[in-house]
């Protein structure tokens, strides 16, 4: 017997896909708080109800391969692309491009980090670790519980 599809989480990644469209193309500056407070956690919500424990070696393996290498590959371009603009005698500080990399900088206008961005990828490596933490809790907390817990 085929298992249905839950209409409810097709609507919520739906929303969460409009969500995101309309956060991002220059509604209102009240409404873009909104939005922007809810739209990413729907999807890591949306993400953990397909959520399966697994080891830990495999968790790495498998989250690594799928966030961590998009994120690797496209950070590593846009340090490229940084690197050129420096060499070019563009105003870019490749130290701060750099630190950009490192931390995921998404957005525009974070005066910790300067001006640079590497695009909206942030959320990979935030979804790496959120998958890896809670795969270790949850395996920690099935293996406390399991035959009395000890």
């Amino acid at each position: 017997m085929k298992k249905e599809r839950n209409a409810a989480l097709d609507v919520m990644k739906g929303i969460g896909i409009l969500a995101m469209i309309a956060g991002h193309t220059g509604i209102s500056s009240g409404l873009v708080g909104f939005v922007f407070v809810w739209h990413m956690p729907l999807f890591f919500l949306v993400a953990g109800y397909f959520f399966r424990p697994q080891s830990v070696a495999e968790a790495w393996k498998k989250n690594f391969r799928t966030l961590l290498i998009p994120y690797l590959l496209t950070a590593t371009a846009m340090f490229v692309l940084c690197a050129g603009y420096s060499a070019l005698g563009r105003d870019r500080n490749i130290t701060n491009a750099f630190v950009a990399v490192f931390v995921g900088a998404g957005s525009r206008g974070v005066p910790v980090w300067g001006e640079y961005t590497i695009g909206a990828i942030w959320f990979l490596p935030a979804m790496f670790w959120c998958r890896i933490i809670y795969n270790y809790i949850s395996i920690r907390i099935s293996d406390k519980y399991k035959c009395g817990g000890g």
